[in-house]
């Protein structure tokens, strides 16, 4: 009998084969007990019972529950591996659907997700209220296409045509391309704009549309007149210095200034320089 040295012990031919065959036979259990389980699990999965079988929408005032239900369900069916179902309550795709669904339609601010029961899947949406508009190059809307903007300065939705007036109107010089879903200016900067903006009837000046060119901001009032300050500055200051040269004594003694006036240019720290008609 052959015996085989193995460094610290000794062992037979029969001996080795023994312990390959039981090494086999444990490889072989194993597999065969994890596939059992597989297939276990898949079975189950795939139970009605453990299946969503019904998505309602609530919220979808504008876009409609039917859009956002159907929406909802082609991205849950479908298998993970070719087995257990996507639908399935217990691991259904929960935040690829919700990021799915902001990303699809940018005029939802926010998505919920929640099970009633394991059959039934509720998604709650909150839609963005139009606030302004975005046209692009042009600040104003006959020939623009224009699009709905909400109080952060987000671009929402396509928009119907308006008459200039109904709308305060955001533009800019070099348009954004493909504008739906993008941030007019990121939303602390736009906060800002937005109060400065809002701060001038205060002034006898109501602003109509606000266009970025370049690093600057320009504002046309009504009487046709533009407001331009420099992108960037302390729009708390520019407000300050605007209402102090409005009140001055040689701007007061000006007979109708807003009237004649076609431009206030403070880009240019505590002056005003101006243009009459």
């Amino acid at each position: 009998m052959k015996i085989v040295s193995s460094g610290g012990t000794i062992s037979t031919d029969t001996y080795l084969e023994r312990k390959r065959r039981a090494r086999r036979q444990r490889l072989t259990f194993l597999f065969s007990s994890l596939l059992i389980l597989i297939i276990l699990i898949a079975a189950i999965s795939r139970l009605d019972r453990f299946r969503i079988q019904d998505i309602s929408a609530t919220g979808a005032n504008v876009i409609g529950a039917g859009t956002v239900t159907e929406f909802s369900r082609n991205v849950i069916d479908g298998y993970y591996f070719w087995l257990v179902p996507r639908d399935n309550a217990l691991v259904y795709p929960r935040g690829e659907l919700r990021n799915a669904l902001l990303k699809k339609i940018p005029r939802f601010s926010s998505v919920s997700l929640s099970l009633a029961g394991l059959n039934k899947l509720d998604v709650e949406v909150v839609e963005r209220e139009p606030f302004a508009l975005y046209c692009g190059e042009s600040s104003t809307t006959e020939n623009s296409i224009c699009y709905f903007l909400d109080d952060t300065g987000f671009i929402f939705d396509l928009a119907p045509a308006f008459s200039d007036g109904v709308y305060f109107v955001y533009a800019s010089r070099t348009p954004l391309e493909s504008p739906m879903g993008k941030q007019f200016l990121p939303p602390e900067e736009f906060e800002a704009v937005l109060h400065f903006v809002e701060s001038l009837p205060t002034l006898d000046m109501r602003p109509l549309t606000l266009t970025l060119v370049g690093e600057d901001f320009d504002i046309t009032f009504s009487r046709s007149a533009h407001l331009i300050l420099k992108r960037g500055s302390d729009l708390s200051l520019m407000y300050s210095n605007l209402s102090s040269f409005l009140n001055s004594e040689s701007i007061k003694a000006e007979k109708d200034f807003l009237e004649k006036v076609t431009e206030l240019d403070l880009r240019t720290e505590n002056k005003v320089f101006y243009r009459f008609k």
